[in-house]
């Protein structure tokens, strides 16, 4: 098996109350900032357009208190994901041919071409890059901790921490051709801290985000991907090097739904259980997250 999982390292106890907790509010207008129809899509520089909407934003910031802000970065945040899926789709030669084209077959490096300079020069001022997300393939997207360097000083700290844990997340490609490409330590840590991140802000409006993010790599943490599984292929017993982690924490943390689940798992395979093993740890862990 390929010994590269996850890598972060686990130094989270996880808490189980925080005294800040952002109160959840009616969204304010989206006036706030500029709008972004297909027609403008169609017309401006979309580039142009995120430094643009960036400028505005960070003038109404100045301004706002803090569940103001939070407010700006919902609306703010849709805004760009929006504009990011349209450049994709605008630039779709440039990431289809992303390594032909800034390959110098000459000199045998990557470079950027002339022809493209002032392009990737808008990026770079819209906090855009160009990123791999495996098989040979490329996407733009923002910079990893884009969000959070914008927002920091403004939001609330379940926000502030929200953008934290998803910058370093982003900084780092977490699976790419069916296979986990961090290591073991750093797949447990990404598990222990989102769920950190649940029971510190029960009541924040990224709760709902921070679920389905923490469901993911609790899924990857106990079951792997194709190219890394976790069970071995009799489905009778467990990799050692994912025992010896999975046995880590139950003992450091035996009040954590991940060691629930860990546990789940060894009372499955204690069971010889000859149906589907990864369905039956999926609906276990859907009824600890979400009660159905």
């Amino acid at each position: 098996m390929k010994k590269t999982i996850v890598a972060f390292g686990l130094l989270f106890i996880l808490v189980l109350a925080c005294k800040k907790e952002s109160t959840i509010l009616e969204p304010i207008s989206s006036q706030e900032l500029p709008q972004t129809t297909p027609s403008t899509l169609k017309k401006e520089n979309l580039a142009e357009s995120i430094v643009r909407t960036e400028t505005d934003l960070i003038l109404n910031l100045k301004s706002a208190d803090t569940e103001k802000a939070n407010q700006l970065y919902d609306i703010f945040r849709a805004k760009m994901d929006t504009l990011v899926k349209q450049i994709n789709i605008r630039e779709e030669f440039l990431t289809d041919n992303y390594y032909s084209i800034f390959y110098d077959e000459k000199n045998k490096k990557n470079t950027v071409p002339d022809a493209i300079k002032a392009k990737m020069k808008f990026f770079e001022m819209a906090g855009l890059e160009i990123s791999e997300v495996g098989e040979g393939f490329v996407e733009i997207r923002k910079k990893p901790y884009y969000f959070y360097n914008l927002f920091k000083n403004y939001v609330s700290e379940d926000y502030k921490e929200y953008l934290k844990l998803e910058a370093e997340d982003n900084a780092e490609l977490f699976q790419a051709d069916a296979e986990i490409i961090v290591s073991l330590e750093e797949v447990t840590h990404r598990t222990l801290k989102w769920e950190q991140f649940l029971n510190r802000f029960p009541k924040s409006r990224q709760f709902k985000n921070a679920r389905k993010t923490y469901g993911d790599y609790l899924y990857a943490f106990l079951v792997g991907y194709d190219n890394t599984p976790v069970i071995t292929d009799d489905r009778k017993s467990i990799y050692p090097e994912n025992q010896k982690e999975f046995d880590k924490v139950i003992a450091e943390y035996p009040e954590t739904v991940t060691a629930k689940m860990i546990a789940f798992l060894y009372k499955m395979l204690a069971k010889s259980y000859d149906n589907n093993l990864n369905d039956a740890i999926g609906k276990e862990q859907q009824q600890y997250l979400t009660g159905k």
